[in-house]
């Protein structure tokens, strides 16, 4: 890939953010993909807390977030997910929507894709060397060929990831993000279950700082009195089965994507 001539932006992330988010035409469905701790996402959120109603659709989740883990089985905390032990407090003003206090739109609520649904959604390595458009039979030593700038780019920015993982043997490939992604952009294919309910995240004690506290048994009644409105939708189980496939399709196809996606 050639290098780029472009400069650092000047301006905040948060803010840029809010000013993209803010500038969206009506007939526009925009995503926000949050593959990392919700540092920005939560600053964006103080200062335009309004932001988060610009996104998705009935039919789109307009604010995706790989992040937390369901059963508390923590790969940096005890019990904590390490996008959210890295910054709980950012993690509770996403998932509260900034102090809201009143039923929450459903496009505007938190698709949480959890750590222990990404290790559910894992390929082999030789999909991965599949995907990556390598040749011969020692894959994992051999030279590439790439057949299109996405596959280059998927190299680049997978090589640590590669290298760190193989060497462990570990026998599957987990890809976190690319499930994610794949939650946001083929909801009706790739989503087998997820529910509606509330989540919060747990600040005080260091065993469980970081941890998602979740209703998993609230009615839309009990929710009602207790002001805890369900302000995530809760991915539970994903097409685990299609996921090489669904990957293979994303890097393959050549048109674009209908919704506009900023991924954070």
């Amino acid at each position: 890939m050639p290098e780029t001539t472009r400069q650092p932006e000047t301006t905040p992330a948060a803010v840029a953010i809010a000013q993209a988010l803010g500038n969206k035409r009506p007939d526009e469905v925009w995503q926000l993909i949050c593959l990392g701790p919700l540092t920005n996402i939560a600053l964006s959120l103080r200062l335009c807390p309004h932001i988060i109603s610009n996104l998705g659709s009935d039919s789109i989740p307009g604010l995706v977030v790989m992040g937390g883990a369901l059963e508390a089985k923590g790969n940096s905390g005890l019990a904590s997910e390490l996008n959210f032990h890295s910054d709980p407090e950012a993690a509770l003003i996403v998932t509260q929507c900034s102090g809201r206090t009143e039923p929450i739109p459903r496009n505007s609520r938190m698709t949480l894709v959890s750590w222990e649904v990404c290790l559910s959604c894992h390929i082999q390595w030789e999909d991965f060397d599949t995907l990556l458009g390598r040749v011969g039979n020692d894959c994992g030593s051999s030279p590439a060929v790439y057949r299109n700038t996405i596959r280059t780019f998927l190299k680049k920015i997978l090589s640590k990831f590669e290298e760190v993982s193989r060497s462990g043997n570990k026998s599957v490939c987990v890809l976190p993000d690319a499930v994610a992604v794949l939650t946001a952009l083929h909801p009706s294919h790739f989503l087998q279950n997820a529910i509606d309910t509330f989540i919060i995240i747990e600040l005080a004690s260091n065993l469980t700082r970081g941890c998602c506290a979740i209703d998993w048994y609230g009615t839309p009644l009990s929710r009602k009195k207790s002001g805890k409105w369900s302000n995530s939708q809760l991915v539970i189980e994903a097409n685990s089965s299609n996921f090489a496939k669904h990957l293979f399709n994303l890097v393959n196809e050549s048109g674009g994507v209908l919704a506009k996606t900023l991924c954070a």
